[in-house]
């Protein structure tokens, strides 16, 4: 009799404990020792490296090792994904800030350049005004 296991959108179908447990270690292993660090590519590719080839074991006890591995590396921590998001969310906003005060600075200057020209020259409102409007596009 088939075990199933679900991974993310899939189920797989396990015939034997072998595959199981193996699957069990792994996932377990990738909480315990990887869960709350930040993996760099060359991480996981040394996981990799040194699972897969092991000759301790049999192909399909690493087989299911590696899947556990990864089924617990793509598995979605809502909380981490909330702290991620919420950074993500507070460095745009912190951009979008400057950007505007940045921007602002800039019509402001301008405006007051304009405005000291068209005193000096007697230069149209319409002319200051074009100028103005055309230092806000980005």
């Amino acid at each position: 009799m088939n075990e199933l296991i679900p991974i993310g959108n899939t189920i797989i179908a396990v015939a034997d404990d072998e595959y199981v447990s193996a699957y069990q270690s792994g996932y377990l292993t990738y909480k315990l020792d990887y869960g709350k660090k930040t993996l760099s590519d060359m991480d996981i590719y040394n996981f990799f490296a040194s699972v897969i080839p092991s000759v301790r074991n049999s192909g399909r006890y690493n087989a299911g090792f590696v899947t556990g591995w990864i089924a617990a590396l793509t598995e979605v921590d809502i909380s981490l994904n909330h702290k991620h998001i919420h950074a993500m969310h507070t460095a745009q906003s912190s951009e979008c800030i400057r950007q505007c005060k940045r921007l602002y600075k800039k019509a402001c200057s301008v405006h007051e350049k304009h405005r000291n020209n068209k005193r000096s020259s007697g230069a149209s409102s319409a002319a200051v005004r074009a100028a103005y409007a055309a230092t806000l596009v980005v």
